[in-house]
């Protein structure tokens, strides 16, 4: 199976309650311990 090194997310949050951003940053920060990167793209980092 493919192990991909990168995860490009475009626009995470946009329209998304905050509860769920909290969850997908969560998810974003556990990716990050591992083997791939996250990338993402948004308009304000402090919307994350």
């Amino acid at each position: 199976m493919i192990q991909p090194r990168l995860l490009l997310l475009d626009k995470t949050n946009e329209g998304l309650a905050p509860v769920i951003v909290q969850q997908i940053g969560e998810l974003i920060d556990d990716l990050s311990q591992t083997r791939m990167l996250p990338l993402t793209t948004m308009r304000r980092l402090s919307e994350m």
